[in-house]
């Protein structure tokens, strides 16, 4: 195709979207929307999954050794629990260091525990920790089981909470954007066609001297993927101002959300994709009716 072809065809797509201003507005701001909730629901979602994995790695599980338990016995323990790939972080506690540890957890609890000093009154412990919280409650099942183990704590419930949200947000997330998407599809093709029926003469014309199909729909298609990629762009900018604007709210609350150039350019690509996919889609659906002369 000469390049004189080519500039007349995208002349025309550009026209074609001044000509329909008003389904054009409509198109580029039902897609904004769908990608402006789809990000956001995304960027929560990962951001909830890094405090998921910061809970999972500061809750410990506290495994407490059974009375009269011997030196090597513990030491078989520890080596069990080391064995195990869904743990990492394993501490023996002594009795001795259990109770230091609880004179400075307690309010006044050097002077509490001062007369009990050389007495073994908490037995000996194991604390580890969990690489992935979803382990939490197959592990406390599993380390009970140990032998020379008599009880099992575990806080594994803040960051089983939380796995579960981010999973809700993530099945919101994906109903969210096909509801939108097909909206998004349909107004475009909507547009495209109303484009087409203002052309039809044209169209005919065309094709009565013999343009091509592909001549007579180019247009059509430059003017849809304008459209998403242009809409793709608007959400982008919105979604950055609004990201960068909480990141640094939440910063000065001590909270350290995913930084933004970090997800930066997985959200542009990402948007521009959707944008482009949804263009070229609503085109090739629209005119394929209009070009049967």
């Amino acid at each position: 195709m000469k390049n004189k072809s080519i500039g007349y065809l995208v002349r025309q797509g550009v026209k074609n979207i001044f000509s329909n201003g008003l389904m054009s507005f409509a198109s580029v701001s039902v897609l904004c929307a769908c990608l402006l909730l789809v990000g956001g629901a995304f960027l929560m979602y990962f951001n909830i999954q890094k405090g998921v994995e910061y809970v999972g790695s500061m809750g410990e599980i506290v495994l407490f050794v059974e009375d009269g338990t011997s030196e090597l016995e513990c030491s078989g323990i520890k080596r069990t629990l080391e064995s195990l790939p869904e743990l990492h972080d394993v501490q023996f506690i002594s009795s001795s260091e259990g109770l230091e540890e609880l004179k400075t957890e307690i309010a006044g609890g050097e002077e509490l525990f001062s007369m009990l000093d050389g007495e073994d009154i908490l037995p000996n412990s194991f604390k580890v920790k969990v690489k992935d919280p979803n382990d939490y409650d197959r592990m406390v099942l599993q380390l009970s089981q140990i032998y020379g183990i008599s009880d099992v704590v575990a806080n594994g419930k803040i960051a089983n909470t939380l796995t579960n949200i981010s999973t809700a947000i993530a099945t919101f997330g994906v109903a969210v954007v096909v509801v939108l998407l097909v909206v998004s599809i349909f107004i475009l093709i909507n547009t495209i066609k109303l484009a087409m029926f203002t052309r039809r003469k044209e169209i005919y014309i065309m094709k009565m001297v013999g343009a091509t199909n592909s001549f007579v729909r180019v247009p059509f298609f430059i003017e849809a993927v304008i459209l998403g990629v242009f809409s793709a762009l608007i959400a982008y900018l919105a979604v950055r101002f609004g990201y960068v604007g909480l990141e640094e709210y939440l910063s000065d609350l001590s909270i350290n959300p995913i930084p933004w150039p970090n997800v930066a350019a997985a959200v542009l690509l990402s948007f521009l994709g959707a944008g482009f996919l949804v263009g070229m889609l609503s085109s090739s659906v629209s005119i394929k009716k209009y070009l049967k002369v």
